[in-house]
């Protein structure tokens, strides 16, 4: 993806992150490029807590920045069964104590009713139109002449709710050129 956009950027030590966002602004990609010698496993190690609230807080202002990320794809799929139960949901997985009568009414299917599986899958793709994900769509548009940010070494990136800083998506590029 080629675009100039309008977002924040921050430089720090280490990296270089824009934040660009998607239409209504309610949602943003933020990118995270290591700069010099660091690494992206470097980065991903030192980004704690504070130090992602200190990205993010540096990025509130408004810049005008030709970024050029490669196109990518990434897809996730994990069954939930084993989090949801260590985050103490194990009941509704448990045939002989579940109880979802209320939510199936008379229909109880001649069994108890509980969880056989929970499976999560997600989908992010990055091409020259923007950025397609399962749960938004964003566009930007070429124009010309501004700093730039061009993603051609491993970085990351998180997809996230601007106000609230939910991150929906985050992850990793590893191999931006190939």
């Amino acid at each position: 993806m080629d675009a100039r956009v309008g977002g924040g950027e921050d430089y720090g030590e280490d990296f270089v992150a824009v934040d660009l966002p998607y239409g209504g602004e309610a949602f943003s990609m933020l990118v995270v490029v290591p700069v010099g010698d660091a690494t992206l496993s470097g980065l991903v190690e030192g980004m704690d807590d504070q130090r992602w609230q200190e990205v993010v807080d540096a990025l509130r202002g408004e810049a005008r920045t030709e970024v050029r990320l490669p196109r990518f794809e990434l897809t996730y799929e994990k069954v939930l069964n084993d989090v949801l139960k260590a985050m103490g949901m194990e009941v509704a997985f448990d045939r002989a104590r579940a109880d979802f009568g209320w939510l199936l009414g008379d229909q109880t299917l001649g069994a108890a009713p509980h969880i056989g599986w929970m499976k999560q899958k997600s989908f992010l793709r990055v091409d020259e139109e923007g950025t397609e994900t399962a749960a938004a769509t964003g566009t930007a548009f070429a124009t010309s002449g501004s700093p730039t940010l061009q993603a051609d070494r491993p970085f990351l990136f998180a997809i996230r709710e601007r106000e609230s800083g939910a991150i929906l998506f985050l992850g990793t590029v590893t191999d931006p050129i190939g």
